[in-house]
């Protein structure tokens, strides 16, 4: 009767690790592109919809939409071409916050945003000593932190040369994503870039102090987004072999008790 309880309850522990482990294994997985247009203002990012160009402005904080492109892969396998929804982000210009579907796939597939990083690096501010000048990289200060980075292309001023000059603007987010329910989820960075071509760094800040700091930009944009590997969750493999070993441990009680 001992020999009978220890193995079950071996057993039992064994079988509830390798379900444990199953329910783990369900998370989203693979790498996503898209592309769509945002107009930008120091306190807000609006996505647009209609598609497939996703050019038409929303209502401030209404849904926008993107295009799916490159050759998606993982739970995004076959979505390329598909329209998908994007929210529009009215909230703080950066640090932690919540918004459930950020964004949100034809394959049921969503991304919970929880964080807009703040970019780091040097502040700029209207008045670049050389605004053409390649190579000039910094984050908008007039408004406080922010999550935008502004890079100048080659730039023709008088500090480099090349063809006509373009900024880069960039900013990260991070997300959760998940199917059904947020319960299970697995953390994705999410990187958005566009290059505005015959623009530079002061373009940008001129259009974001207009009309007293009311001001924005439009563009399109193209982002992607990649899985992080998820913090102190095991790998179904380590989970399997855990099991396995309970299993093994089940068997050397069991022989222990026979003697």
């Amino acid at each position: 009767m001992q020999q009978k309880r220890f193995c079950g309850l071996g057993m039992t522990i064994a079988l509830g690790l390798l379900a444990s482990s199953a329910g783990s294994a369900a998370m989203i997985t693979g790498n996503v592109s898209l592309n769509g247009t945002a107009a930008v203002s120091g306190s807000a990012i609006n996505f647009y919809n209609t598609p497939p160009a996703c050019a038409t402005p929303t209502a401030p904080g209404g849904p926008g939409c993107f295009l799916v492109g490159g050759i998606p892969d993982g739970n995004f396998t076959n979505l390329s071409g598909t329209i998908g929804t994007i929210k529009s982000l009215t909230g703080p210009p950066t640090g932690p916050q919540f918004v459930s579907q950020f964004l949100t796939f034809t394959n049921g597939v969503s991304f919970d945003l929880t964080n807009l990083p703040f970019a780091g690096g040097p502040g700029c501010s209207s008045g670049l000593v050389d605004p053409t000048a390649g190579g000039i990289t910094c984050v908008p200060s007039a408004v406080g932190p922010s999550a935008f980075r502004l890079t100048n292309g080659p730039g023709t001023g008088t500090n480099a040369t090349g063809p006509a000059n373009t900024v880069g603007v960039q900013f990260t987010v991070n997300v959760n994503g998940y199917t059904g329910t947020n319960a299970s989820f697995t953390p994705y960075i999410g990187i958005f870039t566009t290059q505005i071509a015959g623009a530079n760094a002061q373009t940008i800040l001129n259009a974001l102090a207009a009309n007293g700091g009311t001001g924005f930009f439009a563009s399109s944009y193209s982002a992607s987004f990649s899985p992080l590997a998820p913090a102190g969750v095991p790998e179904p493999g380590t989970s399997l072999l855990l099991g396995f070993g309970l299993v093994g441990l089940t068997m050397v009680a069991r022989r222990f008790v026979r003697q």
